[in-house]
């Protein structure tokens, strides 16, 4: 017998960032700091396959946007003050597709449930701007702007991970609405920089809203 099978969108906001940013000092005159940002919200398409026992499976495509900002100032000989200055903007989407068995604990229009799967993350649209400049005793040269689509940090575009939540379902008429919380840890970082000012979030916490038809 085929299984019901519903459609809808899921939204909500991070409850952690994507990137870790912190502050390095790297010697005497050096050091490198970064500045993070995960996009507000978290939204996508999500599909349910309805299966016997209480059981169903849930499959997601979920975008969010990904900014950090990265200055660093490098001091080689501070006696003769060489070294090298800049600063780098970068931006990139992040796709997930979380792929999930659900359980839901009794039937009526309200309905614990608690998850548990696997998820892949892909970074598209990878794209980092910004500028270098030397300097010496007798003073600096002009800075030279620097763009990459693949910045010296970023190690890998996909990974995979495990994903585990617990929500509520509500029945209002047609509609199922599905707040959760959603807990998901990658199996390897995305981001690590050379300092160490920068480096992946491998756990992730979201709340999300889920609304089927």
């Amino acid at each position: 017998m085929a299984q019901p099978v519903s459609f809808g969108i899921k939204a909500g906001a991070p409850l952690s960032d994507l990137v870790n940013a912190t502050s390095v000092f790297a010697g005497p005159g050096g050091f490198s700091y970064t500045t993070s940002m995960t996009g507000p919200y978290i939204a996508g398409p999500t599909v349910e396959v309805k299966l016997p026992l209480g059981l169903a499976i849930e499959a997601d495509a979920l975008y969010r946007h990904l900014h950090y900002t990265s200055n660093f100032d490098t001091c080689f000989l501070c006696g003769s003050l060489a070294g090298n200055a800049g600063m780098t903007r970068t931006a990139a989407a992040d796709w997930e597709f979380p792929l999930v068995l659900k359980y839901r604990f009794r039937a009526g229009r309200v309905r614990p449930y608690g998850e548990i799967g696997a998820a892949g993350e892909v970074l598209t649209n990878v794209a980092q701007s910004g500028f270098t400049q030397s300097f010496n005793y007798s003073g600096a040269s002009p800075p030279v702007n620097a763009a990459a689509s693949a910045p010296a940090e970023l190690k890998q575009r996909a990974v995979a991970g495990v994903v585990a939540g617990a929500g509520v379902e509500l029945r209002l008429g047609f509609l199922h609405f599905s707040p959760e919380i959603r807990y998901t840890h990658w199996g390897a970082p995305q981001f690590v920089s050379y300092l160490g000012a920068l480096s992946s979030n491998r756990n992730q916490v979201e709340f999300l809203l889920g609304i089927r038809f």
